[in-house]
């Protein structure tokens, strides 16, 4: 694999890929100190729920591609212990991890040429002439690039994005079912949010209630932990038979749309699907929200005025990143938290939020803060 060896220490970040390597440039938008930390700290939050602090782990990396050739992201080829893991961390717009597998290799092996990622599990090189498959060293078709061009990791829609600053002087937090991993499929037009949202509810439930998706494991085990899939094959066609479940089209898809498709899918499978509202005199109850995902119950969130938003905890304050449209959105929720603060002065305040999967834009996983969008529906979901 192309790139330079280092050693990552999960017990001590002084030892970690933090350190500039002569030639290995990436996008500007690609920083590489911060996919190396974002890398650092995905493992450390693998290894610290498992209390495994002392693992050792050392990687390679190589720059990757969009499908126009421009400068995508990150990939990394770990081993730890035994094993051997594959990681693949983009940014076309916001930093993430696209791909983290704890068992597995790169599929990027060609010395000589550019690695392309397309989507989740479409791997290509790039020989300075013609795309080809990573798996089968075959080449791509012009049609096959065109048609996957429409779907291939870019740029934002039209989601715009603020920030601020929580100065604290203490905090603590109430978590509610607060996974190491959640599906974040992203799969499907900006119009089909209602359809997105189903097929993360239904990749979640499909852990508990088999072939709710046909002949398929929705993730893998990893230390004792549950890692979710997303945006594989199979629930790209789960989501092509929700679009089509829920009605949606060029306009969405209403709360009924959603609560026919859904029991149609279900039943389709061997299921049946039942909804409990978790809205009392027309405003969400938290409460309840917090009881249906501690009993591993996902929501279905309808809401105007969406802020999706990232956390990020720093010394002495909490970054928050919003990701804002101004139209209506549904969006699946797996978890609460609560996020109390001491303020200067003395004050106190609590942030509500509902974790999921958002589905939009850039942001497939992130919070919710319940006090600042408008909640018009919910519903927890059960599968008998």
């Amino acid at each position: 694999m192309k790139g330079i060896n280092k050693v990552l220490a999960v017990l001590s970040l002084a030892v970690i890929l933090f350190a500039v390597t002569p030639g290995f440039a990436v996008n500007a938008a690609v920083s590489e100190s911060a996919a190396d930390r974002l890398f650092y700290e995905t493992l450390c939050e693998i290894f610290d729920y498992e209390k495994a602090d002392t693992t050792a782990v050392s990687a390679e990396k190589e720059r990757v591609y969009d499908i126009s050739l421009n400068e995508l992201g990150i990939a990394y080829s770990f081993t730890y212990g035994e094993e051997q893991g594959f990681a693949l961390l983009i940014d076309d717009g916001e930093l993430r991890v696209t791909e983290f597998y704890p068992q597995g290799e790169s599929p990027y092996r060609q010395e000589e040429s550019k690695s392309v990622y397309v989507r989740q599990g479409i791997y290509w090189y790039h020989d300075g002439e013609s795309f080809y498959d990573c798996e089968t060293n075959l080449p791509v078709s012009e049609s096959s690039v065109e048609l996957l061009g429409e779907d291939a990791y870019r740029g934002t829609g039209d989601a715009y994005y603020e920030d601020k600053r929580v100065d604290y002087i203490y905090r603590s937090e109430n978590k509610y079912n607060m996974l190491p991993s959640i599906p974040g499929c992203m799969h499907g037009a900006e119009a089909s949010c209602v359809a997105k949202m189903c097929v993360n509810l239904v990749v979640y439930l499909d852990k508990t209630y088999p072939n709710l998706i046909p002949n398929y494991e929705p993730g893998i085990s990893f230390m004792g932990s549950y890692m979710y899939l997303s945006d594989t094959p199979e629930t790209r066609a789960v989501f092509d038979q929700l679009y089509i479940d829920t009605g949606t089209d060029g306009n969405g898809a209403t709360v009924a749309d959603f609560k026919s498709g859904f029991q149609k899918y279900a039943n389709r499978q061997g299921y049946k699907a039942s909804y409990t509202s978790l809205m009392s005199w027309r405003t969400f109850n938290y409460n309840s929200a917090k009881t249906a995902v501690t009993s591993g119950k996902p929501i279905a969130l309808f809401m105007e005025n969406y802020r999706g938003l990232k956390i990020s905890e720093l010394d002495g304050y909490d970054f928050l990143e919003y990701e804002i449209t101004n139209g209506n959105h549904a969006a699946a929720g797996f978890g609460c938290l609560e996020v109390n603060y001491t303020l200067a002065g003395n004050k106190t305040r609590t942030d509500k939020y509902v974790y999921g999967a958002l589905g939009v834009a850039l942001y497939d996983k992130g919070y919710i803060n319940i006090d600042e969008v408008k909640i018009v529906d919910a519903y927890a979901l059960t599968i008998s």
